[in-house]
C-alpha cells in the first residue's frame, strides 16, 4: 500500500510536501516545490507551479536506474567514467542520445570523447557489413578511397606484405609482396599444395613454373594461350577451339594446332602473309636445289611472280596484268588450264600478228569455244562462227535482270526497247512472232496488237471481245461461262444506285518517273464515276492496287447493276400501266 502525505504537512525542516500514489492519481500542479513519486511508473516529479517536471526515472518494470540525465553534472558529458568499468546488470544496452544507427563509436579529440562518422565508418548490422569510406557497404568489407589506394598491407622491414584467402578456416591462396632480399616481387602462392604458382618480378618479367593457360572458359578447353614444356615457346594461341598459332616439334602452325610443314598456314576464310619495307622491294624467295623463284612487290609497287629465275607474271600498280616473258612462238599468249594433250581450255588471252583475230577466248575442257572476242571487236557466245555481227549468240539465253537495247542518253526505267532505224509511225518498235505470224506488235505510234495466231486472245472468238488485265498482270478476256462461276445468285438489292454520282471529267497526265499526276490535262472529256465515292457506297464495285490503295471502279460490274435497275424500272412501269 502506498503512503500518502497531505500537501499541507511539512516535515520538521520545512521541506516541501511529499506524497506517493499511482501516476493516474497525480494531482494538478500549482504548489511549487512539491514532490510526487509514482508507484507504478517509478518516476519522481517536481511541481513547477505551471506543470510537473520529471526529475528521475527508474524505467518501467524495474527498480534499477536505467537513464541518467546531466542535471547537476558540472561537465557536458552525460556520464564520465574516469577509471574502472561500467558493469551492466539485467539490462544489456547503453543508450546515448544523438547517436545515429550504423555509426561506429571511436575516441576523438584526445580527451576520451566518443564520436561517430556515419559517412566513412559504418556498420550495417542488418546485412553484417562494414563500410570504410562509404555509408552503404555492399560487401562484408567495403573500402572506398578518393586517393586511389583502398588498402595497404605492410610487411615491416624484411617481412612480406600479403593477403591470404581461406576456405572453412584453412588457408588456400596467398598473394602479395614477396620481400626476397629486397627485390620485392609479387607472388601468387598455392597454400593447399605448398608451391608458388606465379612470380611477377620487379624487373618486368613474369614466371609461371608450370604451364600457362590464358582465356580458358573451363579447365580443359576453349583457351586462348597455352604454353607448356621448357622451350622458348611450345604451345598454342587459340580462339575458342580454333588454333591461331602453335609451335609443335619445331613446326609453326598458323590457324592450325597440328602443323604438317615447317610453316603451315590454314584458315577457313582469307589468309594473309605480310612482309613489308617502306622503301625497297619486298620478296619471298622459294628455293630448290638448282632453281629459284620468288613472289613479292618491287619498290614501284608492281607485284611479280618469278619461276626458274624468270619473271612470269606482273601486276602493275595501275591494275594491269601481263606476262612479260611469254613462251616463244608466233604470238604472245597467256593460257590458264591445259589438258593432258596440251590443248588449251579455260582462258586464253592473246595478241600479236599471226593470230591477231583472237584477242580473248574462254573454252570448255572439250575445246568448244563458249566465249570469244575477235580482233574486229565482235563478241561470240556459244559459237565459233563469226558472221560479222557485233553480238552473236547461239543456244538458249537466260537473262536474270533487265535488258536495255538502244537506250538513249538520259532515258530511265527502260526494261526492253527494240527500235528500227525508220521512225515511221506504221513501223514496228517491238515485235514477237512464231516464225509464221506475228503474236505481239507494238508500232512506233504506240498501237498495241495481240496478233492473229491460233491461241491469241483475238482468236478465242472471231467476233472479238473486251480485254481485261487480271491481278497477275495477264492480258486476256473476262470468262462468263457457268462452269467458271460459283455461288450464283440474283442481285439482291440495288438501292444504292441512286447514290452513285455520274460525272464527266478530264484525265490528268502522269509523270511516270516521279509516279505523280501533273496539272496537265488530256483534251477529251471522259464519263464515269469517282472511285473514292463509289467505295463508300459499295466496295464491291471498286478494285485495289497491290499495296492496298484504292485503284479504280469495276466498270464491267456496273453493267449488271444498270441492267438490274432497268429491269426493276420496267416492272414498275408495267405494274402502273405506263408506256
Amino acid at each position: 500500500m502506498g503512503i500518502r502525505l497531505i500537501n499541507y504537512v511539512n516535515n520538521q525542516l520545512g521541506s516541501p510536501a511529499l506524497y506517493t500514489d499511482s501516476y493516474a492519481n497525480r494531482p494538478a500542479a500549482g504548489i511549487g516545490g512539491r514532490l510526487f513519486m509514482s508507484t507504478d511508473t517509478h518516476q519522481i516529479f517536481q511541481d513547477q507551479v505551471t506543470g510537473w517536471s520529471l526529475i528521475a526515472d527508474a524505467g518501467s518494470g524495474s527498480s534499477n536506474l536505467d537513464q541518467v540525465t546531466k542535471n547537476g553534472n558540472t561537465t557536458t558529458w552525460g556520464i564520465n567514467i574516469l577509471s574502472g568499468d561500467l558493469t551492466l546488470q539485467s539490462v544489456n544496452f547503453i543508450y546515448a542520445a544523438g547517436l545515429a544507427d550504423g555509426g561506429v563509436l571511436f575516441p576523438s579529440g584526445g580527451s576520451g570523447k566518443i564520436s561517430q562518422d556515419t559517412t566513412n565508418f559504418v556498420w550495417d548490422n542488418t546485412n553484417k557489413r562494414l563500410g570504410l569510406g562509404t555509408a552503404t557497404p555492399s560487401a562484408r568489407l567495403d573500402i572506398h578511397s578518393a586517393t586511389g589506394i583502398n588498402a595497404t598491407f605492410n610487411g615491416t622491414t624484411t617481412n612480406n606484405g600479403t593477403l591470404q584467402f581461406q576456405n572453412a578456416g584453412t588457408a588456400k591462396w596467398t598473394i602479395g609482396n614477396y620481400y626476397s632480399t629486397g627485390n620485392n616481387d609479387f607472388i601468387i602462392y598455392d597454400n593447399a599444395n605448398g608451391t608458388n604458382r606465379a612470380y611477377f618480378l620487379n624487373t618486368g618479367y613474369a614466371i609461371f613454373p608450370n604451364s600457362v593457360i590464358i582465356g580458358s572458359s573451363s579447365r580443359s578447353s576453349s583457351y586462348a594461350f597455352d604454353v607448356t614444356g621448357n622451350g622458348i615457346f611450345t604451345g598454342t594461341l587459340r580462339n575458342t577451339l580454333s588454333a591461331y598459332f602453335a609451335i609443335n616439334s619445331g613446326s609453326v602452325g598458323i590457324g592450325t594446332s597440328s602443323p604438317s610443314r615447317l610453316l603451315d598456314v590454314s584458315a577457313a576464310g582469307n589468309s594473309y602473309i605480310r612482309t613489308s619495307n617502306t622503301t625497297n622491294s619486298v620478296f619471298v624467295d622459294i628455293l630448290s636445289a638448282s632453281t629459284a623463284g620468288y613472289i613479292g612487290t618491287q619498290s614501284n609497287h608492281d607485284f611479280i611472280i618469278q619461276s626458274n629465275n624468270t619473271e612470269r607474271l606482273r601486276i602493275t600498280n595501275a591494275g594491269q596484268i601481263y606476262n612479260s616473258n611469254p613462251p616463244s612462238g608466233d604470238w604472245a599468249q597467256v593460257c590458264y588450264g591445259l589438258n593432258s594433250s596440251g590443248n588449251s581450255y579455260g582462258l586464253l588471252v592473246s595478241a600479236g600478228t599471226t593470230s591477231a583475230d583472237v584477242t580473248f577466248q574462254a573454252r570448255s575442257q572439250s575445246g568448244s569455244t563458249y566465249f570469244k572476242v575477235t580482233g574486229a571487236g565482235n563478241v561470240l557466245i556459244g559459237t565459233t562462227t563469226d558472221n560479222g555481227q557485233k553480238l552473236q549468240v547461239s543456244g538458249t539465253s537466260y537473262f536474270s535482270d533487265n535488258i536495255l537495247i538502244n537506250q538513249t542518253s538520259g532515258a530511265t526505267n527502260v526494261k526492253l526497247k527494240v527500235r528500227v532505224s525508220d521512225q515511221s509511225s506504221s513501223n514496228y518498235a517491238f515485235l514477237i512472232d512464231n516464225s509464221v505470224v506475228d503474236l505481239i506488235e507494238i508500232r512506233n505510234d504506240g498501237l498495241f496488237m495481240t496478233g492473229i495466231a491460233t491461241n491469241s486472245p483475238y482468236n478465242y472468238s472471231t467476233s472479238g471481245r473486251s480485254a481485261v488485265l487480271n491481278s497477275s498482270g495477264i492480258l486476256g478476256y473476262l470468262v462468263s461461262t457457268r462452269e467458271s462461276k460459283a455461288n450464283i445468285q440474283p442481285i439482291k438489292s440495288i438501292d444504292f444506285i441512286n447514290k452513285l454520282n455520274a460525272v464527266q471529267f478530264n484525265y490528268r497526265k502522269k509523270d511516270n518517273v516521279k509516279n505523280v499526276y501533273t496539272n496537265e490535262l488530256y483534251d477529251n472529256i471522259t464519263y464515269g464515276f469517282i472511285a473514292d465515292e463509289v467505295e463508300k457506297i459499295n466496295k464491291d464495285l471498286t478494285f485495289y492496287n497491290e499495296d492496298g490503295t484504292l485503284g479504280g471502279v469495276e466498270y464491267n460490274s456496273m453493267i449488271a447493276i444498270l441492267t438490274k435497275a432497268i429491269q426493276e424500272l420496267n416492272e414498275k412501269l408495267v405494274r402502273n400501266n405506263i408506256n
